[in-house]
């Protein structure tokens, strides 16, 4: 849910169910906040902008550090 919750604040365009399942809109979300689009396309400045700022990014994943630095708090 706080996944959810964190993209839902971040995008004003987000209108996530917060239910705490990684389904088809959540990752389409996440790929949004990655990459500027809701595809997991990798040649997008967005998205090489994202993995620059966290280096251990990797495409429709949210990883650890990314999740206690930024995602934690909507817990």
């Amino acid at each position: 849910m706080a996944l959810q919750r964190f993209l839902n604040q971040s995008s004003s365009t987000n209108n996530l169910v917060e239910d705490g399942i990684f389904g088809p809109l959540t990752l389409k979300a996440w790929l949004m906040e990655q990459t500027g689009k809701n595809t997991p396309d990798t040649n997008t400045s967005d998205w090489k902008n994202f993995k620059t700022m966290h280096p251990d990014a990797l495409i429709g994943k949210v990883t650890k550090n990314y999740y206690e630095t930024f995602v934690k708090k909507y817990e």
